[in-house]
């Protein structure tokens, strides 16, 4: 089995979108990655599928509610079976500030 892909990293953040990246994983276990599973937790919820079967790219991207913080984690397939997951990434989700109020006296 491979190893789990490393370097999962968040390179755009929004307060409506995050994209993540990451590197391949370091050791296939011997066989070509066929894909990769993309795993989420919203705030202290449970980890969940968010994406499988992501081929051809190591990016991705989802629509995000601004002040909600957001954990990642990877897998990595082969034909011999799935990877452990990746190490976590945490990301909050930008907030857009309100206008300033101007108050008169």
């Amino acid at each position: 089995m491979p190893l789990a892909p490393s370097e999962l990293t968040v390179t755009e953040v929004s307060d409506d979108k995050i994209t993540i990246s990451w590197q391949e994983s370091t050791y296939n276990g011997g066989a070509p990655i066929l894909d990769y599973t993309l795993y989420y937790r919203i705030g202290d919820g449970d980890l969940t599928k968010l994406q499988d079967g992501i081929q051809g790219v190591l990016e991705y991207s989802i629509d995000a509610e601004a002040g909600t913080t957001y954990t990642f984690q990877l897998t990595a397939r082969n034909v011999i079976g799935s990877s452990e997951v990746s190490q976590p990434v945490e990301v909050l989700a930008a907030r857009v500030p309100d206008p300033p109020t101007v108050g008169f006296a």
